[in-house]
């Protein structure tokens, strides 16, 4: 499913977490921008484009062992 079709989609979770769906360039860098860091929890990825854009953007990224990062 894509994620703004969840049911928690565009919800704050203790108004630190948010699950923001799909997100265009600008939306994105400014999402990156305001980032405090970026939760990984995959069982397995190929190459998490999504992780090294925050790296490349100063994010730390938290991750599971899962491979491609």
């Amino acid at each position: 499913h894509p994620v703004d079709t969840l049911p928690f989609a565009g919800k704050k979770f203790f108004n630190n977490i948010v699950f923001t769906g799909e997100l265009d360039r600008a939306k994105l860098l400014s999402f990156y921008q305001r980032a405090t860091l970026m939760l990984i929890s995959s069982y397995q990825e190929g190459l998490n484009i999504a992780g090294l854009e925050a790296l490349a953007h100063g994010v730390p990224v938290i991750s599971t062992d899962c491979g491609g990062i």
